[in-house]
C-alpha cells in the first residue's frame, strides 16, 4: 500500500498551491470550515465534520452569473437604464473559474453531496457555471476516524471511508496516510506524491451509529397527506438552517442589480423553508405554512430527487440534526415514515 507521511503530504500541498487554489479544513475560532489556505500551517489536520460542506466552492452562496456593461464610467443610474434599452454596444461577461482548485480533506459525506449536485446540475441542460467549476475541481478525500454526532451515512449506502466520490482518498495509518488514487484525475494529481510502499492496516472507523430505517420514494409519496406533517410542522420555525448547512440543497433566486453603467445578475441561495419561497408574481403562495414547506424538504430529499435524478438527496452528514433549534431530526422522520399508516 502506498503511504505518505504528514510532513510529505504538507510539502505536496505547498507545491500544489503554485498551480491550484487549495481549499482545506481550517480552524476559525472554535469551528472548522473548508477554506482557501495560503500555507499548510493553516490546515486543521485533526478535525471532525466541518461546520459547513464544501459545496460553496462549486455552488456559491452568492455569485454574479452575468455582467452587462454599457457607456462610460460615471453614467447615472437613470441614464444607464435608458442607455441599456435598444443599445447595440452592450458588452456581456459571463464568469469562469480562472484557477483550478483542489478540495482537500473532504469527508466522504461531503464528496457524496457533490455527486448529488452533479446528478441534478449536470443533467441536460447542464448549469454552465457549475459545470465549469466542477471540471476544474479535484477532490482529495480524508476518511473519517469515527462516526460523529448526528451521522448516519451507513444507513444511506455510504461509510466513513467511502472512496466512490473522490479523486484521491487518504486514510490515516500509523506514521501517515494511505493513498488511493481513485480516478484518472486523481492519479494525475497524486503522481507527484512522495509515497512509500509498505504493509499497513488502515484505521477503520467504528460504525457506532445506530441504523436508521429508510423507505423507497414511493412510500414517501404514499404518506404525503398524513397528519404527521402537521404535527411536525407545528415545531418548525422556518429558520432555514437545515437547508443552509445541507451539502445537497441547491435552490436559488436570481436578481438584477443596477449600479451606474453596469448590471449584474446575481444568483443566491434560497431555501424551501422560506415563507416566500414558492410565492409567484400574482401574490399567490402555494406553500404558505411551515407544514407544507417542511414536507417539501423531506419529499425532495427522499422522493423527488431520487425519482427524477437517481441518488437520494441526503448523505447522512448529520448537520441538520445537530443544528436544528427545535430538534427536528431527519433520522427520526425517516424512521417514522416507515410506520405511518396509509390513508384509504
Amino acid at each position: 500500500m502506498k503511504v505518505i507521511s504528514q510532513e510529505a503530504l504538507a510539502r505536496w500541498l505547498e507545491s500544489l498551491m503554485r498551480d491550484y487554489t487549495v481549499i482545506a479544513p481550517k480552524r476559525v475560532d472554535e469551528f472548522v470550515f473548508y477554506e482557501p489556505i495560503a500555507t499548510t500551517a493553516e490546515v486543521a489536520w485533526d478535525y471532525e465534520r466541518p461546520k459547513l460542506s464544501a459545496k460553496d466552492y462549486l455552488w456559491p452562496d452568492t455569485e454574479s452569473i452575468l455582467t452587462i456593461r454599457k457607456g462610460s464610467a460615471g453614467v447615472q443610474k437613470n441614464e444607464a437604464e435608458r442607455a441599456f434599452k435598444g443599445s447595440s454596444t452592450v458588452s456581456v461577461e459571463a464568469p469562469t473559474l480562472e484557477r483550478p482548485q483542489v478540495l482537500f480533506g473532504l469527508r466522504p459525506c461531503d464528496a457524496r453531496g457533490l455527486r448529488v449536485l452533479d446528478a441534478i446540475l449536470l443533467a441536460n441542460p447542464a448549469d454552465a457555471y457549475y459545470a465549469d467549476k466542477r471540471e476544474k475541481t479535484t477532490i482529495v478525500g480524508l476518511a473519517c476516524p469515527r462516526m460523529f454526532a448526528g451521522c448516519f451515512c451507513t444507513s444511506l449506502d455510504s461509510s466513513p471511508d467511502d472512496r466512490r466520490d473522490v479523486d484521491v482518498m487518504l486514510t490515516a495509518v500509523d506514521g501517515g496516510y494511505a493513498v488511493d488514487a481513485v480516478t484518472e484525475k486523481g492519479q494525475a494529481l497524486a503522481a507527484s506524491l512522495s509515497t512509500q510502499d509498505r504493509p499497513v492496516e488502515p484505521q477503520k472507523a467504528a460504525a457506532t451509529a445506530p441504523a436508521v430505517a429508510t423507505s423507497p420514494s414511493e412510500r414517501w409519496l404514499a404518506v404525503f397527506e398524513n397528519t404527521y406533517w402537521a404535527r411536525l410542522g407545528d415545531r418548525c420555525l422556518s429558520c432555514r438552517v437545515c437547508t443552509f448547512v445541507c451539502p445537497t440543497c441547491r435552490c436559488f433566486d436570481v436578481r438584477d442589480f443596477v449600479a451606474g453603467n453596469t448590471i449584474q445578475r446575481l444568483r443566491s441561495w434560497d431555501a424551501c423553508q422560506s415563507a416566500g419561497f414558492c410565492k409567484i408574481a400574482s401574490g399567490y403562495n402555494p406553500k404558505p405554512t411551515p407544514t407544507q414547506r417542511l414536507r417539501q424538504r423531506f419529499m425532495c430529499k427522499f422522493s423527488y430527487v431520487p425519482t427524477d435524478f437517481g441518488p437520494v438527496a441526503c448523505v447522512g452528514c448529520g448537520r441538520c440534526v445537530v443544528e436544528c433549534p427545535v430538534n427536528i431530526d431527519i433520522r427520526e422522520v425517516s424512521a417514522d415514515v416507515v410506520g405511518l399508516p396509509l390513508l384509504p
